[in-house]
């Protein structure tokens, strides 16, 4: 039917036949991932991870006094990943947790996690839905503008798209001053929702390392 939206027949097509067919569920959030998620190349149990993706299967267990808890499945754009969420969490994000809805993890490497492992094991502190991402993980934009980008016209460009996005996150400027050295301006006037518009633009505009959340 026409009338089916484009992840209804993507669903439709993992549960018939296994697989995606006619695009990628997570194709609308690439940036988004790419943009927030944090996996540390060494396994330690104390780093932060931060893992996006779409929950592929669901384990749903019980513990020693009954409480529900589960291990998912999560399929990132690069890494396949074993969620543990014991009942504290469970209980409160339970409604997130349908196969093929699209979150983030927050958490901490389990410290079974070895380096042959190819599939992460994290456990979840908190889980958030990929539309909530970057009103949660954002607290700065930063723009790094080399010695020969820097111009009057410059400033005055990221200022006028910056007033288009106004919002919660302050902008840290990055200027390098050559010979290695950097200038780190805050903006206090000025604050943005750094929304995946605005990052675009800055990004064709400055370039697509120059320019980061934090």
């Amino acid at each position: 039917s026409n009338d089916w939206k484009k992840s209804d027949i993507l669903a439709k097509e993992k549960e018939y036949l296994g697989m995606y067919l006619s695009g990628n569920p997570m194709e609308s959030y690439i940036d988004d991932i790419k943009d927030f998620e944090i996996i540390p190349k060494k396994f330690n149990s104390n780093s932060l991870v931060r893992a996006g993706g779409i929950i592929s299967n669901i384990n749903l267990l019980y513990d020693k006094r009954n409480n529900p808890w589960t291990i998912l499945t999560l399929e990132g754009l690069k890494n396949k990943s074993e969620i543990f969420i014991f009942n504290k969490l469970y209980e409160i994000k339970k409604s997130l947790l349908e196969e093929n809805n699209i979150i983030f993890i927050e958490g901490k490497f389990s410290n079974r996690q070895t380096e042959d492992d190819k599939i992460l094991k994290i456990i979840a502190d908190d889980i958030v839905p990929i539309a909530d991402i970057r009103n949660k993980f954002s607290n700065s934009l930063n723009i790094k503008i080399s010695q020969n980008q820097v111009s009057p016209d410059l400033l005055k460009s990221i200022k006028s798209i910056a007033k288009s996005n106004l919002g919660h996150c302050k902008i840290i400027f990055h200027f390098e001053m050559g010979k290695g050295h950097m200038q780190r301006v805050v903006s206090e006037d000025l604050k943005v929702k750094p929304s995946r518009n605005l990052i675009s633009d800055l990004r064709s505009m400055i370039g697509n390392d120059n320019i980061w959340v934090s």
